[in-house]
C-alpha cells in the first residue's frame, strides 16, 4: 500500500522533479504505452529534467492569494498577474476566480472579483463562566486545541448549544457576498509584450463561468445579479473598445458552441413558470431561433454537439404519448445539425450526463438517481455500438482525454469505501469528515482503470466537479497531449489549517506527482 501525505517533507519531495522519459515527436498517431502503476520512477535532479522532460502546453493556476500564475509542468513560472484593483476605491480586495484559454493556448480570460475591505470587529471574553450559542442553519462553531486540531462543536445548525468554563471566546463577524462590489473580465496575452485588456465590467452583476469560442472571436460570459436570482449571458469580443452584446435574461442558461465558433445552442430557462427551451444563436448576425428538437424535450438534458457539427445528442421522452406524472423513461437520441431524431441510442431513468469523444466515435454518459451521488459510467460506440459499462463505482463528473483514449473520472467515496489495496497516493488530509474523492482513468476500449488518487478537493475545483457538466466544454485537467493531469487539493492537520495545492502528474500513475505550489484552480492550455 503506497501512501504518500502532504507533510512538509513530502511537499518538499513532490516539489523534487521525477526525471520522464524523453518523449518522440507526436506528429503523426502514436499508440498510448503506460508502465505498470506498481513502478515509481524516483524523483531526478531538476537540472536534468528542464533538459529532458518534454513540455506540454502551460498551466493556467489560480493562486490562493488571488493572482494569475501561468507554468510549464515543471512548476516554473513564466507570467505572475496580480489582481487589478478596482478603479474607485482604495479600501478595496481584488482577486481573480476563474479563467479559461483561448482556443489556440496563447491567451486567458479572466474573472476578477473585488471586495470591499472589512474591519475585522471582533469581541475576545477571557475566562468566562459559560456561552451560549444560539446556531443558525448556516454556521459553524469550531474549537481549536493548543495543538491545533478542530472538532465542531454542538449539534446541527439551529440548535444552541452551552460551552462551560471555556478559557477564551472570540466572536468575529465573517465576510459575506454583499461585500462584492464589482466584477470584470481581462484577456492575458501569454506575450507579455502585448497588453492586458478589459473585455467587461459591471458593478452588479458576479462573473460566473467564462467560455472561448472554437475560433476564439468570442467569449461567453455567464454573470449572476448581486441583488436578484437572475443569471445573464453576455458575448464579448478579446479585444478592445467592443460593447458587450447581451443575448439572454433569466433563472439559469447552459450552452455550447458548435465547432465552427459561429454559433452558440443554447439552452434556456427563463423562470420557474415557464419550461426551458433551446435556442440557436447566431454570433455574427445576433439572431436567435428556437430549435427545441423534434421529439426532444429540454427539460431533461442540455443538447450537445458532435466534434464535427454534424449531428447532436438530445434527450426525449420514451413514451410522449404518457402522462407526465407516470412517464419514468427517457431516450437518448442521435440527431441531426436540426434536432431531428436519427436514432435511439439507450433509453433511462433519471437524471443523465453525457459528452462525446473528441474523435465523435464513442459517447461516455452516466445517470444520476435523486438518492445517488453520481452514477455508473458507460460508453456508447458510433454508429451502431450497444451501451458498455466501464467502471464498476459511480462517477461524480468525468473528463475525455484530448486524444479519446482515456476518460478521467471522479467519484466520492465515505471513508469505509477506500481500497485498503490502493496502489495510487493517499493525499486525504488526517481530519475527521473531509469529503473524499478518488481520481482515476479508465480505458474505455476494455473498461480497465488506475485509481490515481485519494483526495480532498480544493473549493474551487469541488465547484467545477459538481458543474462539470457545464465546464467540461471549457475546462480540461489533461495536458494537450493526454499524458499528464492537474488538480487542486486541500490538505492540512486541522480544519483550521487547511491550505490548497496544485497536483500534477502522469496520468499513468507510474511517476511521482509534483506539488506545484498553492492554488486553488488548475487548467491545462489546449495546445
Amino acid at each position: 500500500m503506497n501512501h504518500l501525505r502532504l507533510t512538509k517533507a513530502a511537499v518538499a519531495a513532490l516539489i523534487s522533479a521525477t526525471l520522464a522519459a524523453c518523449a518522440a515527436s507526436t506528429d503523426a498517431p502514436r499508440p498510448r504505452v503506460e508502465l505498470p502503476q506498481q513502478l515509481r520512477l524516483p524523483p531526478a535532479d531538476t537540472s536534468l529534467l528542464s533538459i529532458f522532460e518534454r513540455r506540454v502546453g502551460k498551466i493556467a493556476i489560480v493562486d490562493e492569494d488571488g493572482s494569475l500564475r501561468i507554468t510549464d509542468q515543471l512548476g516554473r513560472e513564466s507570467n505572475v498577474l496580480a489582481p487589478i484593483r478596482e478603479r474607485s476605491s482604495k479600501d478595496t480586495e481584488s482577486r481573480y476566480v476563474t479563467l479559461a484559454w483561448s482556443p489556440d493556448g496563447t491567451q486567458l480570460a479572466v474573472a476578477q472579483h473585488t471586495r470591499k475591505d472589512k474591519t475585522a470587529n471582533a469581541i475576545v471574553e477571557l475566562n468566562p463562566a459559560s456561552v451560549t450559542i444560539r446556531r443558525s442553519s448556516r454556521s459553524v462553531t469550531l474549537l481549536e486545541s493548543e495543538d491545533g486540531e478542530t472538532q465542531s462543536l454542538g449539534a446541527e445548525g439551529g440548535s444552541t448549544y452551552t460551552e462551560r468554563n471555556p478559557s477564551v471566546v472570540i466572536i468575529q463577524r465573517s465576510q459575506s457576498a454583499e461585500s462584492l462590489i464589482a466584477s470584470a473580465v481581462y484577456v492575458v496575452p501569454l506575450n507579455q509584450a502585448m497588453p492586458i485588456r478589459e473585455v467587461f465590467y459591471s458593478s452588479y452583476e458576479e462573473v460566473q463561468m467564462l467560455d472561448w469560442s472554437p475560433n476564439g472571436q468570442w467569449i461567453a460570459v455567464m454573470t449572476k445579479d448581486f441583488g436578484e436570482d437572475v443569471t445573464r449571458l453576455y458575448l464579448v469580443e478579446p479585444r478592445d473598445g467592443v460593447q458587450p452584446k447581451f443575448i439572454f435574461e433569466g433563472q439559469d442558461v447552459n450552452w455550447q458552441w458548435h465547432p465552427n465558433g459561429d454559433k452558440l445552442l443554447l439552452r434556456q430557462s427563463p423562470s420557474l413558470t415557464q419550461p426551458p427551451r433551446v435556442v440557436l444563436y447566431d454570433a455574427r448576425q445576433g439572431t436567435s431561433t428556437t430549435i427545441t428538437p423534434r421529439g426532444g424535450d429540454a427539460r431533461l438534458a442540455m443538447p450537445s454537439f458532435s466534434p464535427s457539427g454534424e449531428f447532436m445528442l438530445i434527450t426525449a421522452r420514451a413514451r410522449p404519448e404518457a402522462q407526465q406524472q407516470r412517464d419514468t423513461r427517457y431516450q437518448l437520441l442521435l440527431a441531426d445539425y436540426n434536432g431531428n431524431p436519427v436514432k435511439p441510442l439507450t433509453e433511462f431513468a433519471g437524471q443523465i450526463y453525457f459528452s462525446w469523444s473528441p474523435k465523435g466515435n464513442q459517447i461516455a454518459y452516466f445517470v444520476e438517481s435523486p438518492s445517488s451521488n453520481g452514477g455508473l459510467l458507460q460508453v456508447i460506440d458510433l454508429p451502431d455500438g450497444r451501451p458498455r459499462l466501464i467502471s464498476e463505482r459511480a462517477v461524480r463528473a468525468f473528463f475525455w482525454s484530448p486524444d479519446g483514449e482515456r476518460i478521467a473520472a471522479l467519484s466520492s467515496l465515505t471513508p469505509d469505501e477506500m481500497n485498503p489495496n490502493f496502489l495510487g497516493y493517499d493525499l486525504t488530509p488526517p481530519i475527521s469528515g473531509a469529503p473524499i474523492y478518488l481520481l482515476e482513468t479508465i480505458n474505455p476500449a476494455d473498461g480497465s482503470t488506475r485509481e490515481l488518487f485519494y483526495f480532498m478537493p480544493s473549493r474551487s475545483f469541488g465547484e467545477l466537479i459538481q458543474n462539470f457538466n457545464h465546464r467540461m466544454h471549457n475546462a480540461t485537467i489533461w495536458s494537450p497531449d493526454g499524458r499528464k493531469l492537474v488538480f487542486t487539493l486541500a490538505y492540512g492537520e486541522s480544519q483550521a489549517r487547511l491550505r490548497d495545492f496544485v497536483i500534477e502528474s502522469e496520468s499513468s500513475g507510474s511517476l511521482v506527482p509534483r506539488v506545484l505550489g498553492h492554488g486553488s484552480l488548475a487548467i491545462w492550455s489546449p495546445k
